[in-house]
């Protein structure tokens, strides 16, 4: 009798669904992709941030131009 048990069976089998994460290489280095993407979009957002401080000086400045207050 193949009890479940926490990973598998008592066989050793592997649960249903494994299958999916060793072809997608998670389980097989598939971390140091997901790294170099975070990375990327850490770099990205970094960016973006710098783009709406920007923005947000750029209409702090035409509001106070258009009141007057120059």
């Amino acid at each position: 009798m193949n009890t479940p048990i926490a990973g598998g069976t008592k066989t050793g089998a592997r649960p249903r669904g494994c299958e999916h994460h060793i072809e997608t290489g998670i389980v097989r280095g598939g971390r140091s992709d997901q790294a170099k993407r975070l990375k990327e979009l850490e770099n990205e957002n970094a960016q973006l941030k710098k783009l709406v401080a920007n923005q947000a000086l750029d209409l702090a400045i035409l509001k106070e131009t258009v009141s007057g207050n120059y």
